[in-house]
């Protein structure tokens, strides 16, 4: 008699999703952004750097923002602060401060912006503008160059003008730069 023939292995488990260490205070800084345009024109976002202070971290009755909603998603166990102090010289103060970029190649601004930023907070691109700090960069609508995006490396977000006020935009960069990737729901 020969032996039984044997059943395939079980499948192995799907694999755990990895655990994010997303708890306590996380710094955010907002960075706004004017640039020169190819006619010499400054051109600014329509939000003031208060306003978007507020579209960020406003915690008043009946306010929708990115630091609520963090907080409220994850019943108190991350909390969003506005970033102060200095970086590289450069004074932040309650979580948000305005830079200049001046392309060189108008059509490119958001290479300009990506300059200005390394030149601001010192360093590369290659790591953590801010060590420590989540930073959300908002420009012009006017401003050519990337829709909402964040940085592959992890801590920067981008946002054009048309996503200063939607924080659901805000949630799923900042999402990225936590590093969760798309659901693949809905053809995400």
């Amino acid at each position: 008699m020969g032996d039984a023939p044997s059943s395939p292995p079980p499948p192995s488990p799907p694999p755990r999703p990895t655990k994010l260490n997303l708890f306590g205070a996380l710094s955010f800084i907002i960075v706004r952004v004017s640039y020169r345009n190819a006619d010499g024109v400054w051109i600014s976002p329509t939000l003031s750097l208060e306003e978007l202070r507020e579209q960020v971290y406003d915690t008043s009755e009946g306010a929708i923002t990115l630091k609520k909603q963090t907080e409220a998603c994850s019943y108190g166990k991350v909390r969003i602060e506005p970033y102060s102090g200095t970086v590289n010289g450069v004074r932040i103060v309650d979580g948000g401060c305005e830079v200049q970029a001046d392309p060189d190649d108008p059509d490119n601004p958001i290479r300009a912006t990506l300059s200005v930023l390394r030149s601001t907070f010192g360093g590369d691109l290659d790591g953590p503008i801010v060590s420590g700090a989540y930073v959300m960069v908002m420009y012009p609508r006017d401003m050519p160059g990337v829709p909402a995006t964040p940085w592959a490396q992890g801590n920067v977000s981008f946002y054009p003008a048309d996503y200063h006020e939607r924080q659901g935009h805000q949630m799923h960069e900042v999402g990225h730069n936590y590093g969760l990737a798309h659901a693949n729901m809905d053809g995400q």
